[in-house]
């Protein structure tokens, strides 16, 4: 009698949920994770090493945040210095993303929903370090001037006009 091989999932019900739930836990480590790690740091750390990310400097949140949005200021989007990042799907699967898979646009991606960035990489244009630092007080001080950064409020609550970009492309 030959075996027959099976794709069907034999683990119990129990064992399913207990390899969701440790899923989960290890997706909401993973979220912490990349929450903390802030895109206006990495502009100041990228700069440190000459390199100019210095656009994310003025742009609050995380780096998870500004791929999912395509976030991006004075003349450039996140897209624009973007190569791959590593995310973890709802199965637990770690996959690498391309700018072919997120499909960047205007304020937004094609990031599933339910996916964790775990890891981002980008290519910037290199500067030297003193310039890219001194661009990025001149943009703090540009938003300071335009936007009540000092006032308590919901963060940017604005949205560009259809065909109309706030970097000028």
């Amino acid at each position: 009698m030959s075996q027959v091989m099976s794709s069907k999932d034999t683990r119990s019900e129990e064992t399913k949920r207990a390899d969701a739930a440790r899923a989960e836990r290890l997706a909401e480590q993973l979220r912490a994770n990349l929450r903390r790690r802030k895109s206006q740091s990495r502009a100041r750390k990228a700069a440190d090493a000459g390199l100019d990310l210095t656009f994310l400097r003025t742009i609050p949140g995380s780096i998870g945040g500004a791929l999912r949005m395509n976030a991006g200021c004075y003349g450039s989007y996140t897209a624009d210095h973007f190569v791959s990042a590593k995310a973890v799907t709802r199965a637990g699967e770690v996959v690498t993303l391309t700018a072919d898979d997120l499909n960047f646009r205007y304020r937004q991606s094609d990031l599933s929903p339910g996916a964790v960035l775990i890891g981002a990489t980008f290519a910037p244009p290199k500067g030297e370090p003193e310039e890219l630092h001194a661009r990025m007080e001149q943009q703090l001080a540009k938003r300071d001037e335009s936007q009540p950064t000092k006032d308590r409020s919901a963060g940017s609550t604005f949205r560009n006009p259809a065909g109309f970009s706030s970097t000028g492309k």
